[in-house]
């Protein structure tokens, strides 16, 4: 799983979106078998409060971590921003980039 958050984020700093996609659903179809309780020792602790984050964590296949990267490499190219705006910023980006 870690193989495949290294590349996702390769991907997405390349800009190779349908790589970065193919990714993502290589990570769901790994994760999906996976039993849920083992599942549920492995993910990322995500602040369920935030639906910005649900939502990104959702678009990334659970994987906080690649998020977490994702969100950083924002802060780099937009610093002082509030970091809703980051969150909201990957967003914006990972949704238009999905495929219709």
């Amino acid at each position: 799983m870690e193989d495949y958050q290294r590349a996702a984020t390769f991907y997405s700093e390349m800009e190779q979106w349908d790589e970065y996609r193919n990714t993502l659903e290589a990570m769901k179809k790994l994760q999906s078998s996976v039993p849920t309780g083992a599942q549920m020792a492995t993910s990322d602790n995500t602040p369920a409060e935030n639906p910005l984050k649900q939502r990104l964590r959702y678009l990334v296949g659970r994987q906080w971590a690649l998020a977490e990267r994702l969100i950083e490499q924002a802060k780099a190219h937009w610093p002082g921003m509030p970091e809703d705006w980051y969150i909201e910023k990957v967003l914006y980006d990972l949704e238009r980039d999905r495929p219709e």
